[in-house]
C-alpha cells in the first residue's frame, strides 16, 4: 500500500515508471517494520516492533503470506481490540503467542470463545521465542508484531525489537 501511494506521488512529480521500479527494487526497508531477521532451523523470522496498532499487524501478516506464528502484546492503551480478536480467530495463523498485557487478555478471550489455534501465553520474550521455535512449521514464518505499545516492559518499540532479535540469535547459538 505504501509503495502504491509513493509511486503515485512520484508519477505526479514526473518520475518515470522505470525510476520508480528501480527505487522500489533497491529499497532495503526500515528497521522494526517487517524487518527480516534471518532463517533459523528452517523458520523465517521477522521483526515488526513498530506495529503498535492491530491494523498494522493484520497488514504485515497478510503481506508476508506465509506467517505461521504471531508474537504480540504490550501495554494496554485502551484500544478496542474486538475486530482484532475476530481477525486472529479467523486468519490463517496456526500459532498465537501472547505477551503481557494485551496479548494475555486477547489470548484468554480467544480461548474463552473456543478458538482452536495453538495459543501460548509467554511472560517473557525468551519464552515467546522458545515457543516460536517449537511450534512454527519449517518453511514458514514467525513475526513479532505487538499491536500495542511496549512501554509496559521496554523503553520503546526499538528496544523491544532489539531484544527480540537478540533473543532469536541467542536461541540459535544454544
Amino acid at each position: 500500500q505504501n509503495v502504491c501511494v509513493a509511486a503515485t506521488a512520484a508519477r505526479c512529480l514526473g518520475v518515470s515508471d522505470e525510476d520508480i521500479i528501480a527505487a522500489v527494487k533497491n529499497f532495503g526497508g526500515i528497521e522494526n517494520r517487517m524487518e527480516p531477521i534471518g532463517e533459523y532451523y528452517g523458520i523465517k523470522f521477522y521483526n515488526d516492533a513498530i506495529a503498535t496498532i492491530p491494523h498494522a499487524v493484520e497488514c504485515a501478516v497478510e503481506a508476508l503470506d506465509d506467517v505461521d506464528t504471531l508474537i504480540f502484546g504490550g501495554m494496554d492503551r485502551g484500544i478496542d481490540y474486538s475486530q482484532f480478536k475476530t481477525y486472529l480467530g479467523n486468519c490463517k495463523l496456526k500459532n498465537i503467542i501472547g505477551m503481557p498485557d494485551t496479548g494475555f487478555d486477547i489470548c484468554n478471550a480467544l480461548l474463552e470463545n473456543g478458538c482452536k489455534k495453538n495459543i501460548v501465553l509467554a511472560q517473557t520474550m525468551e519464552e515467546a521465542v522458545d515457543a516460536a521455535f517449537r511450534f512454527t512449521e519449517k518453511g514458514r514464518s514467525c513475526i513479532m508484531s505487538p499491536a500495542a505499545s511496549s512501554y509496559n516492559v521496554y523503553k520503546d518499540f526499538e528496544d523491544k525489537g532489539n531484544h527480540y532479535k537478540k533473543t532469536i540469535r541467542e536461541w540459535n547459538e544454544n
